[in-house]
C-alpha cells in the first residue's frame, strides 16, 4: 500500500474521454444484448464475445500497461481474471462465427438437454446460470483474495509510528466540487529510526474521514517502512470486503433465478 512514489493522481484529457467513451459502449453492449436476444444465439455470443475482449482491454490499459511501465508485480489473482475473460471473449466470438453453418447452434441448443437429462426449452437461463455461478466464483476468488492480503499485510506490518497527514488526495481532484464525493487516499509523514519517511496509500476509498493535519497511527513493515497500512483504509476499508460479499450475492440471486426458469 505504502510507496516513497508520490505521483499527482490527476485525470487528463485522454482519460476523460476514454471514460466517457468506455460509459457509452458499456450501455450500448447492454442495449445490443437485449437486441441480441431476439435475433439469435449467435448474436447473444457476439455480443457478449465483445464485451468480454472490451472488458480485457481497459484491464490491460488502465491497470496492466501501468503496472509493467512502473516495474511493478502483477498478483496472480489479476493475471488469471485477464486470461478467464480473454479466453472466454475469444471462445464467444469464434463460436458466434462458427454458428451460422447451423450444426454449431444445433449443438449449444441441444447441449442443455443432455447435461440435464431432460427437455429444457430455456436454453438462455442455462447459460446464464453457468455465467452467474463462474461470476460468483470469481467473486468469491476476489473477497479470499482481499482477506489473505489483508492478512498478511498484518503479520509483515507489526511496528506502529505516529504519523501526520500531510495531504488528502482525490481520485478526480481537477473536477472536484462542493458537495460531490470522491475516493480518497492518504499521504502520511512519520519518522523511523533517526529517517523521515513520505508515504501514500495506492487504494482509494470512499470516506478517508482523515484531513490535513490529523495524526494517525500506521502500522509500518519494519524491514520496509515504505509498506504500511492504516486501519479502515486501503484494502482495510470494509467497502473491499462488503464490495464483493455483494457480488456473491447478486451472483448468487441469479444463478438462483436462472434455475428456477430452467426446472419450471
Amino acid at each position: 500500500m505504502g510507496n516513497n512514489n508520490l505521483e499527482e493522481k490527476n485525470v487528463s484529457m485522454p482519460e476523460k474521454i476514454g471514460g466517457v467513451i468506455f460509459g457509452i459502449w458499456f450501455v450500448a453492449s447492454i442495449i445490443a444484448g437485449f437486441v441480441a436476444s431476439e435475433i439469435g444465439t449467435d448474436a447473444v455470443m457476439l455480443v457478449v464475445g465483445q464485451f468480454f475482449a472490451g472488458i480485457v482491454l481497459v484491464i490491460i490499459l488502465k491497470t496492466l500497461i501501468p503496472m509493467i511501465k512502473k516495474r511493478k508485480r502483477g498478483s496472480i489473482i489479476g493475471i488469471v481474471f485477464i486470461s478467464v475473460f480473454a479466453g472466454a471473449a475469444s471462445a464467444l466470438i469464434w463460436a458466434a462465427c462458427a454458428v451460422k453453418d447451423g450444426s454449431f447452434a444445433d449443438k449449444i441448443v441441444l447441449l442443455p438437454e443432455r447435461i440435464l437429462g431432460r427437455e429444457n426449452c430455456n436454453v438462455g437461463a442455462f447459460y446464464a446460470e453457468i455465467f452467474a455461478c463462474a461470476f460468483f466464483v470469481v467473486s468469491a476468488i476476489t473477497l479470499l483474495s482481499v482477506i489473505c492480503k489483508r492478512k498478511a499485510l498484518e503479520r509483515r506490518c507489526s511496528f506502529t509510528v505516529k504519523a501526520v497527514c500531510h495531504d488528502v488526495r482525490a481520485d478526480m481532484r481537477q473536477d472536484m466540487r462542493a458537495g460531490r464525493r470522491y475516493p480518497e487516499a492518504g499521504v502520511f509523514e512519520f519518522t523511523y529510526r533517526d529517517k523521515q519517511y513520505k508515504v501514500y496509500e495506492q487504494t482509494y476509498v470512499y470516506g478517508l474521514n482523515i484531513s490535513k493535519g490529523d495524526v494517525v497511527y500506521l502500522y509500518i513493515n519494519p524491514e520496509n517502512p515504505y509498506e504500511f497500512y492504516l486501519e479502515n483504509s486501503g484494502i482495510f476499508s470494509s467497502q473491499a470486503i462488503w464490495s464483493a460479499v455483494f457480488l456473491m450475492i447478486i451472483s448468487g440471486l441469479m444463478a438462483a433465478g436462472c434455475n428456477l426458469l430452467i426446472f419450471r
